[in-house]
């Protein structure tokens, strides 16, 4: 063993940038950001993991804590490789100095992933390379899914949901959140009835629908009586008459009894004749679907 008085290069090794000394072992910092080590090690001071004691450099690993967080209104799950991260229930995970981490985000059904935030952006896989603390969110968006109402039949009426968002009359459409229970209600205006649902909902009563897609919904109101005038020609002679059908349709389930009667408009807008009838009235009884 030789004393030295000045310095001698110790190894091949050029890509030193940092060296600090103890008593009995020393630390040094490469180029490329790894901490070595050697010396005494009686008290695990080389920080190697062991009580070994070293004549040549070994490398220390650094630990850096990757923190996943997730934000909106959706959900979904972000995992690492390596593992370590499933986020979900486990968002923190400490590697090694300089490992690269690759984050996936996983929407749930009915979520979409909208993207990076902190030490990633995009929509794509997120990469993060450990030489720091690092800390990202993933951002998961709740879809949304339109419910279109529309009205059939010769009778008048107004649809509702709950929760708001749909009078039908004006406003027939409307966007809820993924799996949003609506419920809709037809009320029949005065003359007419609500005879039923077709498309996402069948039946008389309140139409329930889940909105896990896009979905449509027609209620149908009748008139309580459908009266439809059929001329018996398209055509008549010059001072002839013109006869008419009349037919009468009962759309409920009881009897009903109506009146109809006649006059004319004539085509300078005065009424004929100016009080009164041409015809009728006449009383009808109709027995359920006569």
């Amino acid at each position: 063993t030789t004393n030295r008085f000045s310095p001698v290069k110790i190894g091949t090794e050029n890509n030193w940038v940092s060296v600090f000394t103890g008593g009995y072992h020393t630390i040094a910092l490469k180029s490329d950001g790894t901490l070595w080590a050697w010396g005494w090690n009686n008290d695990g001071q080389l920080g190697d993991g062991t009580r070994t004691n070293r004549l040549s450099p070994v490398q220390i690993y650094l630990i850096a804590t990757l923190t996943v967080s997730k934000s909106g209104s959706g959900f979904g799950t972000v995992t690492s490789s390596p593992p370590g991260i499933t986020c979900g229930a486990d968002c923190t995970e400490s590697y090694d100095y300089n490992t690269s981490v690759t984050l996936t985000a996983s929407a749930s059904t009915g979520s979409t992933f909208t993207g990076w935030t902190g030490a990633c952006s995009g929509t794509g896989t997120c990469t993060v390379t450990m030489n720091a603390d690092k800390s990202v969110t993933a951002a998961f968006t709740l879809n949304t899914y339109a419910l279109s109402v529309s009205k059939a039949g010769s009778g008048a009426g107004t649809v509702t949901s709950s929760p708001p968002g749909i009078t039908c009359g004006a406003d027939c459409t409307e966007s809820y959140d993924y799996n949003t229970s609506v419920t809709l209600t037809a009320s029949a205006s005065a003359g007419s009835i609500f005879t039923g649902w077709t498309g996402a909902c069948s039946g008389t009563g309140a139409c329930t629908v889940t909105m896990d897609a896009a979905k449509s919904v027609t209620a149908t109101f009748k008139l309580i009586v459908d009266l439809t005038l059929t001329p018996d020609s398209t055509s008549i002679p010059r001072g002839g008459t013109l006869g008419y059908t009349v037919t009468a349709t009962n759309n409920t389930s009881i009897s009903r009894t109506f009146k109809y009667w006649t006059y004319v408009n004539l085509p300078n807008g005065s009424r004929y004749p100016a009080t009164g009838e041409l015809f009728g009235p006449i009383t009808v009884t109709l027995n359920p679907g006569q």
